[in-house]
Formats: structure tokens, sequence, C-alpha cells
């Protein structure tokens, strides 16, 4: 039988309040991690992703969401 890995999960939202949004869901494994990022209309900083990868030693993937719809149906579609 074959093992299965941990994949860990961390969601960030703006609070606990029904009209709060989610802001940042990510997975992180041995082989790297993935982050969706909801920047709620505004633009994220310049070259995030690789600043981002410049201070880590594994690999991490960034996606930028405009709202927390697309947020969610892209998180859907990677699961």
């Amino acid at each position: 039988m074959t093992g299965l890995d941990s994949v860990a999960f961390d969601i960030e939202t703006t609070g606990f309040a029904v009209d709060d949004q989610l802001t940042v869901v990510g997975f992180d494994a041995d082989i790297g991690s993935r982050i969706f990022l909801n920047t709620d209309g505004r633009a994220p900083p310049s070259n995030l992703e690789a600043r981002v990868n410049d201070e880590l030693a594994s690999s991490v993937s960034i996606s930028v969401q405009q709202t927390e719809r697309t947020l969610l149906s892209e998180m859907d579609a990677f699961v």
C-alpha cells in the first residue's frame, strides 16, 4: 500500500464577521508551496513570486486573484 504524504493548509481572512473575506489560501508540501492571494482589486507588489522565492529554499507558486470568488474558483480547480 502506498503511504500518503501530508499537505499543510492555511487560510487567512480579514476577520470573523459574515462579510469578511478570504485573503490568502496556501498549501505546503515537500515538493513546494501553492499560494492563492486575493488582492481585492489592488495591484500586488511587483515581482512578488520572485521576491518570495529568493527568500526560501523550496519553490513557491503564487497566483493573484482580484476577488474572493475567483480565489475560491482557482483553489477549487487546484484541489
